[in-house]
């Protein structure tokens, strides 16, 4: 707020006029994320502290990065994401030297990446599930779209990791799950509990 004081001359003295205008300031708009990310292990028993930079820039000396805890259980708490494509995944390397260890800045092992298509004005959301590499100390990142353009309400999507086809029928709906691919049902709602079952054959 300001304050404007007018002053006008009278024969009997001054005459004071107050007038307060208020100034609005623009307040900032929030940066919006271009992906919201949660992630799980696949492997039983896993888990572990991983960094990102929220930014994407975790190259520079002044990135900001985030730890997050990642378990087999249950799926992180969800993180932002305002970079483009790649998310990174890093977790800490352990100092060498007492000049890294006095170091502000960790260093750094890259562990997972992930390519995604980022849409203007639309927020992308995954679940990504990390697996263990065969070979090597990196994970390999399996995403689920949690988009509603990929995932609508009332409807649930099954993914198969097995290495032949699967037969599956869900009320009047069947469908052929082939490896890594996904199949889209609609949800079935019925007081025919056997109607409201998701079969699955070989």
């Amino acid at each position: 707020f300001t304050t404007l004081i007018l002053l006008s001359k009278k024969k009997k003295g001054l005459l004071f006029f107050f007038v307060l205008t208020e100034i609005l300031w623009s307040q900032p708009q929030k940066p919006t994320p271009t992906a919201i990310f949660r992630a799980v292990f696949w492997d039983r028993f896993m888990s572990s502290d991983l960094i990102f930079s929220p930014w994407g820039n975790e190259n520079e000396s002044n990135a900001t990065l985030f730890t997050t805890r990642v378990g087999f259980s249950s799926p992180s708490r969800s993180f932002a994401y305002y970079g483009q494509s790649p998310l990174k995944l890093f977790t800490p390397i352990p100092p060498q030297t007492t000049e890294e260890t006095n170091s502000s800045t960790p260093q750094l092992n890259q562990v997972a990446e992930f390519s995604f298509k980022s849409e203007q004005g639309r927020i992308q959301r995954y679940l990504l599930i990390l697996l263990k590499q065969q070979q090597g100390t990196g994970f390999k990142v399996f995403p689920l779209s949690m988009s509603q353009n990929d995932l609508p309400f009332g409807s649930f999507v099954c993914y198969s990791q097995v290495k032949e086809a699967l037969y599956l029928a869900y009320g009047d709906q069947k469908n052929v799950l082939n490896p890594g691919k996904s199949v889209k049902f609609s949800y079935v709602e019925s007081e025919d509990l056997d109607k409201s079952k998701l079969k699955i054959f070989t």
